[in-house]
């Protein structure tokens, strides 16, 4: 399948940034670019969220909020109102008759939300409801309502009252959660949920219980299926666990079953176990995703068949990871020839 160019930032627990651009060549080989090195925390970063136009929000231990511009490479604005470490962010656009503006919303242990405008970085909306630490925050696929998680479970808010308008208890402390349409996935270390929710909040829910290892990462996708001569692709869930083993499920009636399951993390035999932990699964769009590892190893593969995968591109990442995120924007194309030209 067609691969799209796209930047790709990690962030580390010494505090630095790492970027990259991961394009294919005039050859139609897989190529990776550094584009730049930040060193301006002292701890850990937390998250990793772009806005549409490639601005980047990097939240960190030190209670800051850091925001760069991807092209320039440069440091825009500091954020400052949390009162200690910032977990997590995400971003939205509002879209009214007046026209649209872009928002970042930020959670942290200081169990407050915060939703910034763009335009000029103020903060718009603070939401509290939260009794533990925020550890994710996502946007709904409308962008007029948001989800925040703690170890207890789910708040929705709705963005343009700055009300929550549920809360969904969940069965196991949880670290991460996303959209996908009406379906929510949430993600805790013996397995997966999906919520459909809808008006009422929840109207159904789909399990995985535990697989052999703790999850360490999960994310919707698409994989590709071939049957009778055509060739489609179905939506799927990809589940990562601290074996560096990637499964790969699909939905069936109120069930959902594992379709492929592949073992990629080698581990570094100097740091251990934990070393092959699936950390991190991004979806680079046409059956293409980046895997991260707690080594420092990241994998470039395409999805090329139900039970089939190709490894393109393998590259480290000096220090230990800490979070990760992809810029599927639109890249200009002088700013791809300056990147290939280093």
């Amino acid at each position: 399948m067609p691969f799209t160019p796209c930047e790709l930032v990690v962030g580390t627990y010494d505090g630095k940034l790492y970027g990259f651009l991961l394009s294919k060549d005039d050859e139609d080989e897989y190529s990776l670019q550094s584009t730049f090195v930040v060193d301006d925390s002292s701890q850990a970063i937390r998250s990793l969220s772009f806005t549409t136009n490639g601005l980047l929000t990097a939240t960190s231990n030190d209670c800051m909020i850091r925001i760069y511009n991807l092209r320039r490479h440069k440091h825009v604005a500091v954020l400052d109102k949390h009162t200690s470490s910032v977990r997590c962010s995400a971003s939205l656009v509002s879209k009214s008759s007046d026209g649209s503006e872009e928002y970042v919303i930020t959670g942290g242990d200081d169990k407050m939300l915060f939703l910034w405008r763009v335009r000029d970085w103020e903060p718009m909306l603070t939401l509290r409801r939260h009794r533990h630490p925020i550890s994710s925050v996502a946007v709904h696929p409308s962008n007029f309502c948001a989800s925040s998680l703690d170890k207890d479970g789910l708040v929705i808010w709705d963005l343009t009252t700055g009300n929550s308008t549920a809360r969904i208890t969940t069965d196991h402390p949880c670290f991460h959660h996303e959209w996908n349409k009406q379906d929510l996935l949430i993600v805790h270390p013996s397995g997966i949920q999906v919520l459909t929710v809808g008006d009422s909040p929840t109207k159904a829910v789909w399990t995985i219980p535990g697989i052999g290892h703790k999850v360490s990462s999960a994310t919707f996708g698409i994989w590709p299926y071939k049957a009778k001569g055509d060739d489609y692709t179905i939506p799927v869930i990809l589940v990562g666990d601290e074996n560096g083993i990637l499964r790969v499920f699909q939905r069936d009636g109120d069930q959902l079953n594992v379709i492929a399951k592949f073992e990629i993390g080698d581990g570094d035999p100097e740091l251990g176990k934990d070393s092959r932990r699936l950390k991190f699964i991004k979806d680079c769009k046409a059956c293409h995703y980046v895997i991260g590892f707690s080594s420092g190893d990241l994998v470039l593969l395409e999805a090329t068949d139900l039970q089939d995968i190709e490894i393109c591109k393998r590259f480290h990442v000096p220090g230990r990871p800490t979070a990760m995120e992809l810029y599927m924007g639109q890249l200009d194309k002088q700013y791809l020839a300056e990147e290939s030209s280093k």
